[in-house]
């Protein structure tokens, strides 16, 4: 909970208010660096999972009340196509609003010739043109 003077604070006694998921989920390992974002009534808190297999995809989920929180079902942003800049890991989501789209920024990850290449990527909430 948020102290007045950003000094103190306090953790929440429910926590998590996003647990890892179950075996063959996309967060089995881990849920990690959320990015919150108020849509309305509702708060959408994108993050990243980490599967069995050590994929790291970015995922989301809704809360009312930055407190109780419901995943949502489809992975949000996948990892691409062997070859892609994004291969190994799409994680570390910060997502913003501008001129009536969603910019979706993430941590991009893929191996040439045996070493881990990453980059910032971003994802737009409607096609490119």
């Amino acid at each position: 909970m948020l102290t007045r003077d950003l000094k103190r604070w306090t953790r929440y006694p429910g926590n998590p208010v996003i647990a890892n998921g179950g075996a063959g989920s996309p967060d089995e390992k881990f849920a990690s660096d959320p990015c919150v974002l108020q849509d309305g009534r509702q708060w959408v808190i994108y993050y990243y999972g980490l599967d069995a297999k050590g994929v790291a995809r970015d995922l989301a989920a809704i809360s009312p009340d930055l407190l109780h929180a419901t995943k949502c079902n489809k992975i949000l942003i996948d990892i691409g196509p062997r070859g892609a800049i994004d291969s190994a890991y799409v994680h570390k989501p910060s997502v913003i609003q501008y001129g009536g789209d969603l910019y979706h920024y993430y941590c991009a990850v893929h191996y040439e010739s045996g070493r881990e290449i990453c980059g910032i990527s971003v994802a737009r909430s409607r096609p490119w043109s």
